[in-house]
């Protein structure tokens, strides 16, 4: 799909209805919640190391038309804000990890020790 071909190319996808170029992405048979997709862009989001991690999308702008390169650099501005935001998850939820482990650890100790 889109958000794969934008993964796979490291670049942000836009695809609207009737784009020769996007003809083998099957736009004319993609639907979300039961609604026709006209129009649609994959942004990819990565990691400090340039690994893609996630992919925004957006589908179906307002008004009809399809999602312009203003719409593009908005959404890889808020990219490299979820980048951010998940990577301090992973961080996080590493250190408690680490910190439980400690823990599990001191608690073996003491139990060996009785």
């Amino acid at each position: 799909g889109v958000c794969s071909l934008a993964a796979r190319r490291r670049k942000p996808v836009t695809a609207k209805i009737g784009d020769d170029d996007m003809k083998h992405l099957y736009m004319d048979s993609l639907k979300v919640k039961d609604e026709q997709v006209h129009s649609i862009v994959c942004v990819p989001v990565f990691s400090k190391d340039r690994k893609v991690i996630a992919v925004l999308e957006g589908i179906n702008k307002r008004g009809g038309e399809g999602f312009s390169e203003n719409d593009v650099y908005v959404l890889q501005a808020l990219a490299s804000h979820v980048s951010v935001a998940l990577q301090s998850l992973t961080a996080v939820d590493e250190e408690h990890a680490k910190v439980r482990l400690k823990d599990m650890i001191q608690i073996l100790k003491a139990h060996a020790e009785k």
